[in-house]
């Protein structure tokens, strides 16, 4: 295949490789060029790159300036060029890029003159060692694991032997369960009932919210025409969000559920270094303070002066006839489920407004209809959920950016990524101002291109808080700004004192901004419920937000009694 003049890559799908062909021109600071028997290339055709030969032919003869050592047989040193954090470096370590390799399957597979390998490919794949090893198998009905004795940590893991039978029906499992043969059964949904008060029952919270989300520009053309005006008012917004009482909600109409009055839920964290969960933290407990904390986000009273103040609005904007009912819609999928929250929502919201003066209109529609109507913006109000991203609060929450978002916020009509925060870091802005100095102390023709690349970041990134002493502190810069550059990029150079809270003070800056404009309406977190056998014994006397139970670590089975 051809791309230009210049010859693609070949794939070699016997070997899962791919083999270069052609040529590549590499180029120095003098502007020299070299050619070699390979290259790289993009959809504009053959890259030069810079100092390219060197990179593709140098030979590392001296260890000690890769940055990492042997100590012993089991030992590995690594020297970081920059500080990072603990949970940083596992992070790092537990990926495939930088695992262990299994000498042997690496050098079976290596290809050609030997300087490449088929290891970590789908033909010669990589190689862990985990605490349980799978031992038997039959494919769709059962696996067997058996504790791995060789793990330095076996001795840990009380529970020696495993096994999964695949079940896909819960009635199945939940007799299984009941006739003793299962130790472990899911009882979400409609076998919650039966469960909810026994002793065995675990209940552990995840990161799926749910919301329902507005759409005030219909058909996302800017047309107002097309759109329901009363959506466009933000006293109407507020007014939907304080009529939803969340609690009766997750203990009656979907349960069990974690009633979430914000967009994040009870187990998401503001970095993997916070060791307290965000909505425990004061920035987390202080952008819902004015939401009604105490119920959850639910003020009756609240949202029929909210809801009177909308119409007095559009009235007077002559979007609304006196004495007129408003009347919304609300799109959503076709199931059992999604029906009995809808007639459960219309109820709270009638009953709130007065249903003389409110009507909620419910349209459930297919899966296909469904997507158009979220790519379309096709929608006053409907109904979704996020999952996902627990240890990174501040880049969960891009998802409501309509700027670095766009793809993926379902929110119709609302400007979140451009909106202008202002978030208050003195450590945060005195440590780049650290990171600066030092950068500035070294020559110039000697600093690294890294180094002159992050003093353009850092110095901008300074020009954005203010000049007087009142101000100097607190930096102004849009949503994306915020969360996409100060908090993934500038902050996370090294680690820092006081860095932790930056990272939740800077996730309540973004989520303060979506209540401001309330975009949606938080509803409910998942929980996901477990009933246990009695044998089963837990270390662990409650779920907590990072360890959730413990595992299989924190697990023992007791044993029969004689």
């Amino acid at each position: 295949m051809v791309l230009g003049d210049v010859e693609l890559p070949v794939y070699n799908e016997e070997e899962d490789v791919v083999v270069l062909r052609g040529t590549i021109a590499y180029s120095d600071e003098a502007g020299v060029v070299a050619t070699k028997d390979e290259y790289v290339v993009s959809e504009n055709g053959e890259i030069s790159i810079k100092n390219g030969e060197k990179m593709f032919t140098q030979v590392v003869t001296d260890f000690t300036k890769v940055g990492i050592e042997a100590e012993d047989d089991t030992t590995l040193i690594f020297r970081l060029t920059q500080k990072k954090s603990a949970w940083q470096v596992k992070t790092q370590l537990a990926s495939a890029i930088t695992s262990v390799v299994h000498v042997k399957n690496f050098r079976d597979g290596l290809i050609e003159d030997g300087s490449r390998t088929t290891y970590g490919t789908h033909a010669n794949q990589l190689v862990s060692f985990g605490v349980y090893r799978l031992v038997e198998w039959q494919e769709g009905s059962f696996y067997i694991f058996e504790r791995n004795e060789e793990h330095r940590d076996a001795e840990k893991y009380r529970i020696k032997r495993i096994r999964y039978d695949i079940i896909a029906d819960q009635s199945v499992i939940v007799n299984e369960y009941k006739a003793g043969r299962a130790d472990v059964a899911g009882v979400s949904g409609d076998y919650f009932a039966t469960y909810e008060k026994s002793p065995h029952l675990k209940l552990s919270p995840v990161t799926t919210i749910f919301r329902f989300a507005f759409g005030k520009d219909r058909g996302k053309d800017g047309d107002p025409a097309n759109d329901n005006p009363i959506i466009g008012y933000e006293e109407f917004r507020r007014a939907i969000y304080f009529a939803v009482d969340r609690e009766e909600y997750t203990s009656t109409v979907r349960k069990p559920g974690d009633p979430t009055h914000g967009f994040l839920g009870p187990i998401y964290f503001s970095s993997e270094e916070n060791t307290v969960a965000y909505r425990d933290s004061e920035p987390g407990k202080g952008v819902l303070a004015d939401y009604s904390p105490e119920t959850k986000g639910y003020d009756q009273a609240k949202a029929r002066t909210l809801f009177a103040e909308a119409v007095a609005k559009a009235v007077a904007d002559d979007k609304l006839t006196e004495g007129e009912k408003v009347s919304i819609e609300l799109v959503l999928f076709d199931a059992e489920s999604n029906r009995k929250m809808a007639e459960w929502l219309k109820n709270q919201l009638e009953t709130t407004f007065g249903n003389d003066k409110f009507e909620l209109v419910v349209k459930t529609v297919g899966d296909k209809e469904l997507d158009a109507a979220w790519d379309e913006g096709n929608f006053e109000l409907t109904f979704g959920g996020w999952q996902g991203m627990q240890f990174w609060a501040p880049a969960m929450l891009q998802v409501y950016s309509s700027g670095s978002g766009k793809d993926y916020m379902l929110e119709a009509g609302f400007e979140t990524g451009n909106a202008e925060l202002q978030v208050s870091l003195p450590r945060g802005r005195a440590a780049v101002q650290s990171w600066v100095d030092e950068i500035k102390e070294i020559a110039e023709e000697e600093r690294t291109e890294s180094q002159r690349s992050y003093l353009i970041k850092f110095e901008e990134f300074l020009s954005k808080f203010g000049q007087d002493e009142a101000t100097a502190d607190i930096l102004t810069a849009t949503y994306d700004y915020v969360w996409e550059v100060a908090y993934s990029e500038i902050l996370d150079f090294e680690t820092y004192e006081g860095r932790t809270d930056d990272s939740d003070t800077i996730t309540a800056a973004l989520e303060g901004e979506l209540m401001r404009q309330m975009i949606a309406v938080p509803l409910s977190t998942s929980v996901n419920a477990a009933v246990y056998s009695a044998r089963v014994k837990f270390d662990a006397h409650a779920f907590h937000a990072r360890m959730g139970w413990g595992g299989l670590k924190y697990m023992s089975l007791e044993a029969p009694a004689q």
